[in-house]
């Protein structure tokens, strides 16, 4: 993404103003008044002076006291719910289209177009892991730290992280994953053998063969966080400490 310094690319600072504005910033969004901060080789960041703002679209500024109306959508799905929501469609009388689009297949017949029953034999989606296996990954571990450069999580790839039998049946998951049913289970290693940092490194060396291009996983960037519900171990913290919980765990 190239640096921004002349305004010209209203669609990249659009997108930056309502970042900052709705306060979901990011480390490779970042404001400066020119080109010349400590950031200004760095091609991930976006550079806008402050009068580059003035003809952006501004969010509508909410006071603090009025409600916020979010769908009435539950995290478990709700029949209920569901048929309120279809009874007042109907008194709204809209005039809502019965039939799929001309041109828009009427069913769907895709390796992603499956349902749970679809699996319930765990042969279809699981790969157990051989101790061969096993063992090919402890080795590629052992390879990553005894490698000569201080490297962290952020340098394994396939290539400091070296699979020569068991990555072409990842290749394999990645194709799955990709272009078929698009989830796969891979068991057979037990976290407890491992150190958190070492079973952190592990998932990366394993899914560089599978996705090796990592997103944000939060709004301060994270790449990997945990899906545990932990609010009753840490009783003071505000909101939600671990994205998209399910209290129900």
């Amino acid at each position: 993404m190239p640096s921004i310094t002349s305004g010209r690319d209203a669609t990249l600072l659009q997108l930056q103003y309502l970042t900052d504005s709705l306060g979901l910033r990011r480390s490779y969004l970042e404001e400066h008044d020119s080109a010349q901060g400590k950031n200004a080789s760095n091609p991930l960041v976006i550079h806008v002076a402050a009068d580059e703002h003035e003809n952006l679209v501004k969010p509508c500024p909410r006071s603090l006291s009025m409600p916020v109306v979010r769908p009435d959508i539950e995290w478990h799905p709700s029949h209920d719910t569901y048929q309120a929501r279809v009874a007042r469609l109907a008194q709204s009388q809209c005039d809502r289209p019965k039939m799929v689009p001309e041109g828009f297949p009427a069913q769907v017949s895709a390796p992603r177009a499956w349902t749970g029953s679809d699996f319930s034999d765990p042969e279809k989606y699981l790969v157990p892991l051989s101790t061969a296996d096993v063992e090919e990954v402890k080795a590629a571990l052992d390879h990553f730290k005894s490698l000569d450069d201080d490297n962290g999580p952020d340098a394994v790839s396939r290539d400091t992280f070296p699979l020569p039998t068991l990555g072409g049946k990842l290749v394999d998951v990645a194709r799955n994953v990709h272009r078929g049913t698009g989830f796969n289970v891979i068991r057979g290693l037990d976290p407890r053998d491992f150190s958190p940092l070492d079973n952190v490194l592990i998932y990366l060396g394993i899914t560089s063969y599978i996705a090796e291009i990592r997103g944000c996983q939060d709004f301060d960037g994270r790449m990997i966080v945990h899906i545990k519900d932990i609010d009753k171990e840490l009783p003071d913290a505000s909101g939600r400490p671990s994205p998209y919980t399910n209290r129900a765990q």
